[in-house]
């Protein structure tokens, strides 16, 4: 049979669970304003009623043994938080291109077309300069060299203006990549952090008895199954906010393994696993040279690829520094090289560790150069396979060269493809002016083979052909000013007014209103036009993206609200447990005093005469 006393423990356990109930729910209010905090609720369970070791099968003094706690868990949606990473992801992606192309748009309205003089800096009153210089020659009275003169001055400013744009682009370029190793920087600090709670999560598990023992040993070499529902509730809110986080560089997956831990997987790539974590890096496929090292000297990518390191554990991590004091290890090795190598692992400095690593320490086909050396990075590429966040963003915007990409290239019109439609318009400026001093301006030759008039306005320098930082005035026309004008002349002529062809003017000029074929564009354009038609194409490419974000922005507020209902502290609902809570600590206090007085009566009042 029951205790007599069994009234009080049962009491006794409500009042402790109450008080529990009241703890938890004064948590969740003070944490409300908390970023990533996830509200908790007591789980509790009535105490089962069991007379397996009794001589009878009558339960009903055993019935009514009270409350129990199960324990203390958080409430989130999986799917929920699954959602919400995704839409983050590719929300962040496309505010980072709208970013950049927007830099870009800024740098081509600054030299697209002007109608008037407050822009005199624009690539359209530059050439309209030039035009006019040309056009200035018909004056009778001006001295014809000074005019000569001018024209080259206006030719050299339509060059400052297309190199300004260039500059403007490089230096994009050079903040996108500042961006990137920012990113990575970031993305390698929060693989470390995982790591670090996976440790204290599992530990977690083991000292709050929230786990179960299988009795065989898994792959993982764990003998136990976390009780995930529980477990350090703190600890997991913190690795949820890490993955939101990491969400906004890239594509992520996460799986909670049997030891309670997280497995992080970044582009399909596991990137943390139990208390072990990998390093990003970013490097320059085409700046490895012939024996297959990759070159350091200021270098400026043109193409970023991305690696995932093998998995490490600090501990690992931390050996890998130690090898760089075994002289043994480097053999062949410039020693201000391998202390630069490991100051830069010292540093937490990986992307300039493993470049310096694939420079010096590997031989092409990845294998150490010294035998006792082991690679700090055995790297992966997964360039090919990031999707979302604010690395795929930064990704194809550096490396994007759209119609101008090779086979199996990036092909988003990013800063290479804007870059190289300007270096298509200095190739087309060179070509159009000085296809005019050969015959009829087809390049006609003579009956021995040659050009009509070895003569051109516009050159480049030698190994920048084809680009806007190497277009120049040609030394000849430098030599020469008046001969733009008068090609057949010879040094020993006088170049006076008479001797000025309006043929060569006409010709001249007429390249200004012409339309020409530039770089992969399908259609003829002025040059004027060609500028206005790519102010254009950008202003709708940016368009495009921003009108595509307003609905994941909708998308993804919508899931965070979601979220937010699910996880996030409701002051007015937790409001109403703590009344609740209180009412049944009370009702628990007044049965304890009737219970009080009940036992009172039994124990002082049974067996006396008169009461």
């Amino acid at each position: 049979m029951a205790s007599s006393f069994m009234g009080l423990y049962v009491q006794r356990d409500g009042l402790n669970l109450a008080q529990k109930a009241l703890d938890v729910t004064g948590n969740n209010l003070t944490n409300s304003k908390t970023p990533g905090y996830s509200r908790q609720r007591l789980d509790l369970v009535s105490v089962m009623n069991n007379n397996n070791t009794l001589g009878y099968k009558n339960q009903i003094f055993l019935a009514g043994a009270g409350v129990d706690g199960k324990g203390v868990t958080q409430i989130r949606d999986d799917i929920l938080d699954d959602k919400y990473r995704d839409y983050s992801g590719v929300y962040t992606e496309n505010n980072v291109k709208s970013s950049i192309l927007s830099d870009i748009e800024d740098a081509i309205d600054d030299i697209e077309i002007s109608d008037n003089e407050s822009n005199k800096t624009g690539l359209a009153y530059t050439l309209e300069r030039f035009k006019e210089a040309w056009q200035s020659f018909s004056s009778m009275g001006t001295d014809q060299t000074d005019l000569a003169n001018i024209a080259q001055s206006s030719a050299q400013n339509v060059i400052n203006v297309l190199r300004d744009f260039n500059n403007r682009i490089e230096t994009i370029s050079e903040n996108t990549l500042s961006d990137v190793t920012a990113s990575v920087d970031r993305v390698n600090a929060i693989l470390t952090e995982c790591a670090s709670l996976n440790r204290q999560i599992k530990a977690g598990y083991v000292s709050m008895d929230n786990y179960y023992e299988t009795g065989y040993y898994d792959a993982d070499g764990n003998d136990y199954v976390a009780d995930v529902t529980y477990g350090p509730l703190e600890i997991k809110d913190k690795m949820n906010s890490l993955l939101d986080e990491l969400s906004t560089y890239c594509d992520i997956s996460s799986q909670i393994e049997t030891d309670g831990t997280y497995t992080i997987a970044m582009s399909g790539k596991d990137v943390v696993k139990g208390d072990t974590y990998a390093k990003l890096t970013y490097r320059q496929d085409s700046a490895l040279n012939a024996e297959g090292k990759l070159e350091l000297d200021d270098i400026k990518p043109r193409e970023l690829v991305f690696d995932i390191s093998v998995l490490r554990s600090e501990k690992k991590w931390k050996s890998s520094k130690v090898q760089f004091e075994d002289p043994n290890a480097f053999a062949g090795v410039d020693p201000d090289i391998v202390e630069q190598m490991y100051k830069a692992l010292h540093e937490g400095k990986f992307n300039e560790a493993e470049n310096l690593e694939r420079q010096y320490f590997l031989n092409a086909d990845g294998s150490p150069v010294s035998a006792n050396y082991v690679p700090v990075f055995a790297s992966k590429e997964i360039s090919s396979d990031i999707a979302g966040g604010a690395l795929k963003g930064q990704l194809d915007l550096f490396n994007g060269a759209g119609s101008y990409a090779g086979t199996g290239d990036n092909t988003y019109q990013g800063i290479e493809y804007y870059r190289k439609t300007f270096d298509a318009l200095a190739q087309s400026i060179h070509d159009a002016f000085n296809s005019i001093y050969t015959k009829d301006g087809i390049n006609g030759e003579n009956g021995n083979g040659v050009a009509d008039y070895d003569f051109k306005l516009f050159d480049f320098e030698p190994g920048k052909e084809g680009t806007v930082q190497g277009l120049v005035i040609s030394d000849q026309w430098k030599e020469n000013p008046l001969k733009a004008v008068h090609p057949a002349g010879t040094e020993d002529e006088d170049y006076n007014y008479d001797q000025i062809s309006n043929e060569w003017i006409n010709r001249i000029t007429s390249v200004f209103e012409s339309k020409h074929h530039v770089g992969t564009e399908l259609l003829d354009y002025t040059f004027e036009d060609y500028v206005a038609h790519y102010g254009n194409t950008i202003g709708n490419q940016i368009e495009s993206i921003n009108r595509t974000n307003d609905a994941e922005e909708i998308m993804l507020n919508t899931v965070s609200d979601a979220r937010a209902e699910v996880m996030g502290v409701s002051t007015d609902e937790e409001g109403v447990n703590m009344l609740s809570y209180q009412k049944w600590y009370n009702a628990m206090g007044r049965m304890v005093t009737a219970l009080d007085q009940l036992l009172d009566k039994l124990i002082n009042g049974t067996g006396v005469v008169g009461l």
